[in-house]
């Protein structure tokens, strides 16, 4: 697959565009200090991909200081050692960009994320169905066959419920309680009461 192939391909325009864009800036940051890992990264890349920038070899004059337009990084070299890229001979480096790997990484990460995020929506959408079948069952099977883990989900017949205890009636104290033929009457039915 060539440059040109994945610039009219199936994948979106822009979002070819963003990552060819990003990908020549991390050119310019290149065997910076501090950068040691994003240029292993690219070193590793182009070596292993036979490959040399994001489009083409000049990406490293263009978007990098330090490389004149016939002299990229070793790891561009299609025979690779230490300083091949200023060897007095001509120089043979890769033709083809990274660019399709770069792009086709992406694409493949991003179809990564999406099945493991549609595959994770369809176990939970079977378990709130699960669930639902459970409540359904535990509140409308009377069955007794409608059972689950060793546990039955029916309403067993013989189940009686204790009404509710009648509260006590209140009795106001006032000042001529003792005077109070209802108060009185109450302490009869009450037998033994503590006031």
């Amino acid at each position: 697959m060539t440059f040109t192939h994945w610039r009219s391909g199936g994948y979106h325009p822009q979002i070819q565009d963003y990552i060819t864009q990003r990908a020549q800036l991390t050119i310019g940051r290149y065997g910076q200090e501090g950068e040691e890992k994003l240029t292993s990264v690219w070193d590793d890349l182009q070596q292993r991909k036979q490959c040399c920038g994001v489009i083409s070899h000049l990406d490293w004059y263009k978007f990098h200081n330090q490389f004149p337009a016939d002299r990229p990084p070793d790891s561009c070299c299609e025979t690779y050692y230490e300083g091949c890229s200023r060897a007095i001979s001509a120089v043979i480096v890769w033709d083809e960009g990274c660019g399709d790997y770069l792009i086709d990484a992406t694409f493949r990460g991003l179809g990564a994320v999406g099945t493991v995020v549609l595959i994770c929506f369809l176990l939970q959408v079977l378990l709130l169905l699960f669930v639902a079948i459970l409540i359904f069952l535990h509140k409308f099977g009377n069955d007794p066959k409608n059972t689950c883990c060793g546990r039955s989900y029916s309403k067993p017949e013989d189940t009686k419920y204790d009404e509710p205890k009648k509260p006590r009636p209140v009795v106001q104290k006032s000042s001529s309680w003792r005077l109070n033929p209802l108060y009185n009457s109450q302490l009869k039915v009450d037998k033994g009461t503590d006031l």
